[in-house]
Protein backbone atom coordinates (compact mmCIF):
# COMPACT_ATOMS: atom_id res chain seq x y z
CA UNK A 1 0.00 0.00 0.00
CA UNK A 2 1.59 3.43 -1.06
CA UNK A 3 2.24 5.89 1.41
CA UNK A 4 -0.58 8.64 0.34
CA UNK A 5 -3.36 5.84 0.99
CA UNK A 6 -2.03 4.95 4.61
CA UNK A 7 -2.32 8.95 4.73
CA UNK A 8 -5.63 9.00 3.46
CA UNK A 9 -6.75 6.41 5.94
CA UNK A 10 -5.18 8.32 8.79
CA UNK A 11 -6.74 11.51 7.70
CA UNK A 12 -10.22 11.81 9.94
CA UNK A 13 -7.74 10.35 12.62
CA UNK A 14 -5.34 13.40 12.91
CA UNK A 15 -8.22 15.62 11.59
CA UNK A 16 -9.98 14.40 15.05
CA UNK A 17 -6.90 14.94 16.79
CA UNK A 18 -6.37 18.32 15.50
CA UNK A 19 -9.95 19.56 16.06
CA UNK A 20 -9.02 18.24 19.78
CA UNK A 21 -6.46 19.81 20.29
CA UNK A 22 -7.72 22.56 18.97
CA UNK A 23 -10.93 23.03 21.18
CA UNK A 24 -8.18 22.29 24.58
CA UNK A 25 -6.30 25.47 23.16
CA UNK A 26 -9.10 27.70 22.52
CA UNK A 27 -11.35 26.31 25.70
CA UNK A 28 -7.92 27.47 28.04
CA UNK A 29 -7.22 30.68 25.94
CA UNK A 30 -10.86 31.70 26.33
CA UNK A 31 -11.47 31.02 30.02
CA UNK A 32 -8.15 32.90 31.33
CA UNK A 33 -9.56 35.53 28.71
CA UNK A 34 -12.84 35.77 30.43
CA UNK A 35 -11.72 35.80 33.80
CA UNK A 36 -9.02 38.33 32.71
CA UNK A 37 -11.92 40.78 31.22
CA UNK A 38 -14.27 40.17 33.87
CA UNK A 39 -11.70 41.41 36.84
CA UNK A 40 -10.49 44.26 34.99
CA UNK A 41 -13.55 45.46 33.06
CA UNK A 42 -16.39 47.32 34.83
CA UNK A 43 -19.53 44.56 34.86
CA UNK A 44 -23.01 45.87 35.84
CA UNK A 45 -24.83 44.77 39.31
CA UNK A 46 -27.12 42.03 36.82
CA UNK A 47 -29.02 41.69 40.34
CA UNK A 48 -26.53 40.62 42.75
CA UNK A 49 -27.44 43.33 44.83
CA UNK A 50 -26.07 43.78 47.92
CA UNK A 51 -29.44 42.06 50.04
CA UNK A 52 -29.13 39.40 47.31
CA UNK A 53 -25.41 38.91 48.29
CA UNK A 54 -25.93 39.09 52.08
CA UNK A 55 -28.80 36.43 52.05
CA UNK A 56 -26.62 34.19 49.99
CA UNK A 57 -23.78 34.20 52.42
CA UNK A 58 -21.36 36.14 50.21
CA UNK A 59 -18.94 38.00 52.74
CA UNK A 60 -15.71 37.10 51.79
CA UNK A 61 -13.06 39.90 50.51
CA UNK A 62 -12.62 37.56 47.12
CA UNK A 63 -13.85 39.77 43.86
CA UNK A 64 -15.63 36.86 42.61
CA UNK A 65 -17.42 36.72 46.09
CA UNK A 66 -18.12 40.24 46.86
CA UNK A 67 -19.29 40.74 43.06
CA UNK A 68 -20.84 37.87 41.83
CA UNK A 69 -21.78 39.34 38.74
CA UNK A 70 -18.24 39.21 37.90
CA UNK A 71 -18.32 35.09 37.85
CA UNK A 72 -21.67 35.19 36.14
CA UNK A 73 -20.44 37.23 33.24
CA UNK A 74 -17.52 35.40 32.60
CA UNK A 75 -19.59 32.06 32.55
CA UNK A 76 -21.78 33.42 30.09
CA UNK A 77 -18.81 34.99 27.87
CA UNK A 78 -16.51 31.22 28.39
CA UNK A 79 -19.52 29.17 27.19
CA UNK A 80 -21.33 31.93 24.68
CA UNK A 81 -18.07 31.94 22.57
CA UNK A 82 -17.70 28.09 23.52
CA UNK A 83 -20.35 27.29 22.12
CA UNK A 84 -20.15 29.25 18.88
CA UNK A 85 -16.37 28.20 18.37
CA UNK A 86 -17.23 24.87 18.27
CA UNK A 87 -19.63 24.27 15.43
CA UNK A 88 -16.76 26.47 13.60
CA UNK A 89 -13.87 24.37 14.27
CA UNK A 90 -15.45 20.99 13.64
CA UNK A 91 -16.14 22.35 10.32
CA UNK A 92 -12.97 23.70 9.33
CA UNK A 93 -11.27 20.48 10.45
CA UNK A 94 -14.21 18.28 8.53
CA UNK A 95 -12.81 17.01 5.36
CA UNK A 96 -13.00 18.66 2.74
CA UNK A 97 -15.67 16.51 1.26
CA UNK A 98 -17.93 16.51 4.70
CA UNK A 99 -18.25 20.56 4.37
CA UNK A 100 -21.40 21.68 3.43
CA UNK A 101 -21.56 23.57 0.32
CA UNK A 102 -17.81 23.09 -0.71
CA UNK A 103 -16.67 21.24 -4.08
CA UNK A 104 -14.80 17.97 -2.69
Amino acid sequence: MSALCHLAKALPDLLSAGLLYALWTCSVALWLGTVFVTLTWDVPELGATAALRAAAGFNGNAVWESEPQRALAAGVLYFGVMGLLRPLLAWAFSPPAGRAGMPA
